[in-house]
């Protein structure tokens, strides 16, 4: 790795400390690609807009296959420098890097059509 860009740790996964939704509440988690695979093994998706009637909030409703369960994800774009293609697209990292790219985490998109991919 260059100087500029920190150090070489060899973790592939973050630390607690280093999770922000841990650090909000420590229930929580910023998932791992493996939890990424188990939630589209064990769910069906489906597109929604303006979930629970608040309209542009759009987004994939996963549904277990065991108990019937849910959980929203919304369509909150991704960010570089601007947010983009809010309401159209979601992309959430996972906890853990790939391993051959140490600059780039895993993570779960979608679109209207449903999961685009998984990166792994």
């Amino acid at each position: 790795m260059k100087p500029e860009h920190g150090y070489v740790d060899n973790m592939d996964e973050l630390l607690p400390e280093d999770d922000a939704a841990y650090n909000i509440n420590h229930y929580w988690r910023i998932p791992t690609n493996e939890q990424f695979r188990e939630l589209l093994e064990y769910t069906i998706n489906k597109w929604t807009e303006n979930y629970k009637n608040i309209k542009g909030l759009n987004g994939l409703i996963f549904k277990s296959k065991i108990n019937g369960g849910k959980i929203f994800f919304p369509a909150c774009g991704y960010s570089d420098i601007y947010v983009n293609y809010c309401a159209n697209i979601g992309a959430y990292w996972a906890s853990n890097i790939i391993s051959r790219y140490s600059h780039a985490a895993y993570s779960l998109d979608f679109n209207n059509t449903g999961v685009t991919s998984l990166q792994y």
